[in-house]
């Protein structure tokens, strides 16, 4: 096969299966050495939200189950209506408050830290 037709080849679905899931491998790799439950600001309605902790939170409501960040290709470090639902879900399901934001060491993320570990 010619060079230029093996270019454009795209994988298959199969191929692409045995891939690591984006978020798992978000978390493993790309923290920067702080931990996934290390925000350096709010994430979340009228907060930072700093792309580095959007990220995280991604990651962290994706391996939850609330989020499909492999929809996504991984955390996309932006804030939006499916990222809050996924969020208050989440605060809901665990009996928080459903403000829909998440402070750094506030009582969400260490809810999430509980069930992650």
């Amino acid at each position: 096969m010619p060079a230029a037709q093996r270019l454009f080849d795209l994988p298959s679905r199969d191929d692409l299966d045995c891939l690591p899931d984006p978020a798992e491998a978000f978390l493993a790799g790309a923290l920067r050495g702080d931990g996934p439950f290390d925000l350096q600001a709010g994430v979340g309605a009228g907060q930072a939200n700093r792309h580095a902790d959007v990220s995280k939170l991604q990651a962290l409501l994706h391996l939850e189950g609330y989020l499909d960040a492999a929809g996504t290709n991984g955390p996309t470090g932006l804030w939006g209506s499916r990222e809050d639902y996924a969020l208050r879900k989440f605060q809901k399901d665990n009996g928080l408050l459903i403000d829909g934001f998440v402070l750094p060491g506030g009582e969400t993320i260490e809810a999430i830290r509980g069930f992650s570990q």
